[in-house]
This record gives C-alpha cells, structure tokens and sequence, in this order.
C-alpha cells in the first residue's frame, strides 16, 4: 500500500514538472546593430568627438549608441541586448536605468557594471506587438583609461569630487592646499558649485597632513578652523586664519540635477597673504576645477505591423441604356377667329306724350248731353252708397300720402334731433357730478 502510494505521488510530481518545463519561455539575446564598441560616439565636456585610440585622461566622457532591431525579429520580455564599451574609457561605477518609449513608459533597464567591457539591456513586454523601426539611444558617462592622478610636483591647489553613495544623491568635494606645507597666512578659498548643487551645511572639515608622491594624503590629527560664508546659493566663500601646514579641506552638496545621469562641475579661486615663506604685499591666485559625472539613460520605441486593407475590385459598371428619342411636339392648334362683338340695339323711340283731356269746366256746354249726363248721374245716386264709398277713401288716402322725398327728409331731421337731445344731457350729467 505504501508502495503504491509513493509511485502515485511520484508520477504526479514528474507530471507537474514536465507541465511547468513545457510553459518555460527562454529568453533571447536579440542581434542588434549598433551596439559595438566601434559604433559608440565619445564626447568630452566641452562636446569634441574623441578618437576610440586615443589616450583619454580626463573623467566625465559622454559615450553614446544608437541602436535598431531588424524588422519582424520578434521581441519578447526578457530578452537582451548587449552593448560593448569602447577600449580607451572605463566604468568608475556600476549603473542601472530605465529604457523609456516617446510617451515615458519603460521598456526596458539597462546595467553596467563598474569597469566591465559590456552592459546589457532586458526588454520587457512593451515592444512585444511592435515588429518595425525598433530603435533607440544610450548613453552612458566614463572616464578615461589613461586617467592620470598623479599631481605635478609644483601644484599649490587641487580640486577633485567623488560621490557620498551609489544612491549619487550626495558628492564629496575636495580642496588639497599648501603639499610643501609653506607659511600662507591668511588663506582665503572661493568656490563656486556647478548647476543642481546646494551645499551641505556643517559638513566642512579641514584636516592637516602631507601628501605623498603618488597624490595620497596622509592626515596627522591636526585641523584648521574654517570659517564659512554663504555668499549666494552656489557661491561659498572658506577664510582659514594662519596656514603653515598641508590643508586637505572637504565638503559636500546635495545633487539635485537628473537623477539617470547627470554632469556636476566645481571650481576653487585661493587667495594668500604669504607664498613661499617670505612676506608679499600681492595675494597669490591660484585656480583648481573639478568635473563629477555620473548615470546614463535611454530610448526605445517600434511600430507596429499594420497591414493596410486591400480594398475591393470595384465591380464592372452598367452599360449605358440608349436614352429614348424624345417625341415629336404636337402642333399646336389653330387660333379661332374671335367673335366680332354684337351691335348694340337701338334704343326705342319714345313714345310721343298723349294730349291732356279736356276737363268739363273747358268743354261747351251742349243742351242735350247734358241732360243725358244729369240722367245718368241720378241713375248713379240712387244706387247704394257702398258702391261709392271705398273709391272715395282711396282716393282720400292718397290725397294724404306724403311723397318719398318728404319721408327722408322728416327720418333725417328726426335723428339730428335725437342726436342733439342725447349729446345735451350728456353735457348736463358731467357738468353736475
């Protein structure tokens, strides 16, 4: 039974781990142009192209690359790409920064570390969906093979600078005076710090020694008092009252400038009572500059392969049909003569007015038509009298109708008096209230 068991969870466990092996996605070291020794560009402070066999003797080389990917070489994350440093500089310290696109998002980290002959770039998965112009710059700040540290045999001031920390937030600052240890005086330094630079309050020291002849400083437990003064924010000014010994006097600033890479510059002015033991009335001047670089940075982006869309073969267009032959107009009908008016009828002649009869009062008497009227008028008056009565109250009526002209007339006059009669009381009732 425990045999069985064992061979069932050993089964499950080589299971799981084929499982796992099959999922495994191995990284790539991408073959990218570009990136050789012979491809870097070197650049001092003041922006000369340096030669790849030159002797270089200064620090804070600008050494860059521009860099591509091939077309359709799939980049996945993980992968890397390797840039080689050129033969005549050197790495003083280890560097790691991002890789950034156009629009600041990472897309890879680069690391160098100090005083290796390659850095090497991860990719992550943001270039993964871009298969065309995959490209970018790097750079990165060295110094120079042939740097010399040895100091000439009759320097009187040196400047120089190295960080506090990886974290290249703080930087030392170092002024070495008087190696043959004469009776200055009265010495006086003014230094003037490089932009994104604030001095360190407190942080002065300044302890007595002797340097050796390769440059090394050997303390023998004594100081000097310094007294400082902040002219400006980038302007310091260290008074020392007697020196009669080797000064290596130090402080330090706070780096506020890129925090990928950035250059840092610091220069020193000394003023001297005494020189060489003996007194002088000139104060000597005496100069020193120093140079502190540090980081790197870089760029990538890619497109993406995007096919354009074959549009459609446009189809075969119909044939034109034969427009129909417009029909013939219809002639127009003949105008119709217009009638000729009709001739106006001719007014009727008037009658001629008839002759006014003769009344009885005109007429001759005559005898005998008389008395045959006298007859038939008595033959009248003895019929009733009903028979004559409406035609004489006709003709009454109609001896009392007014004519139609009178009516008007009488209707008019009535209504200015009505008029008349309604505007005088209205006068009368206002004039009374």
């Amino acid at each position: 039974m425990k045999l069985r068991t064992f061979l069932v969870s050993l089964l499950l466990t080589v299971t799981c781990m084929l499982g796992f092996s099959t999922g495994i996605v191995h990284a790539d070291n991408l073959e990218a142009k570009g990136v050789d020794k012979d491809s870097a560009v070197i650049t001092d402070a003041q922006g000369n192209v340096q030669s790849h066999t030159k002797d270089l003797t200064e620090s804070g080389y600008h050494v860059s690359w521009h860099w591509s990917i091939p077309d359709q070489v799939k980049i996945k994350s993980g992968d890397t790409m390797q840039i080689e440093v050129p033969d005549n500089v050197v790495i003083p310290h280890s560097l790691t920064f991002d890789i950034l696109n156009s629009t600041g998002l990472v897309v890879g980290q680069a690391n160098f570390m100090a005083n290796a002959n390659t850095g090497t770039v991860t990719f992550n998965d943001q270039l993964a969906d871009k298969t065309l112009n995959r490209k970018g710059d790097i750079y990165i700040y060295a110094s120079g093979k042939a740097l010399d540290d040895q100091l000439p045999s009759d320097w009187l001031i040196n400047k120089s600078g190295w960080w506090d920390t990886n974290k290249h937030d703080k930087i030392n600052w170092n002024i070495a005076l008087n190696p043959d240890q004469s009776d200055l005086g009265h010495v006086t330094l003014s230094d003037t710090l490089g932009p994104h630079q604030t001095y360190l309050p407190g942080s002065v020291v300044a302890q007595t020694g002797t340097w050796d002849a390769q440059g090394q400083f050997t303390p023998d437990g004594g100081t000097v008092p310094v007294k400082v003064t902040q002219k400006s924010d980038r302007k310091l000014q260290f008074d020392l009252p007697h020196v009669t010994t080797g000064v290596n006097l130090q402080y330090q600033t706070q780096a506020t400038g890129n925090p990928n890479g950035e250059t840092y510059t610091n220069a020193v002015t000394l003023d001297a009572d005494k020189l060489g033991g003996g007194e002088d009335d000139t104060p000597e001047r005496s100069q020193s500059n120093a140079q502190l670089s540090f980081g790197g940075g870089g760029t990538g982006d890619g497109d993406m392969d995007v096919k354009p869309e074959v549009p459609d073969q446009p189809s075969q267009p119909d044939q034109p049909t034969t427009p129909k032959t417009p029909e013939q107009p219809k002639t127009p009908d003949e105008p119709t003569t217009p009638k000729q008016p009709e001739t106006p009828k001719q007014p009727d002649t008037p009658k001629q007015p008839t002759a006014p009869k003769v009344t009885d009062k005109n007429k001759t008497p005559h005898p005998k038509r008389d008395a045959e009227t006298k007859q038939r008028t008595h033959t009248t008056e003895s019929s009733p009298s009903s028979a004559k009565t409406p035609q004489t109250h006709a003709n009454k009526q109609r001896q009392h109708q007014l004519p139609l002209t009178d009516v008007a007339t009488f209707s008019i006059i009535s209504l200015i008096g009505l008029a008349l009669l309604a505007l005088t009381g209205t006068l009368y009732f206002k004039s009374h209230k």
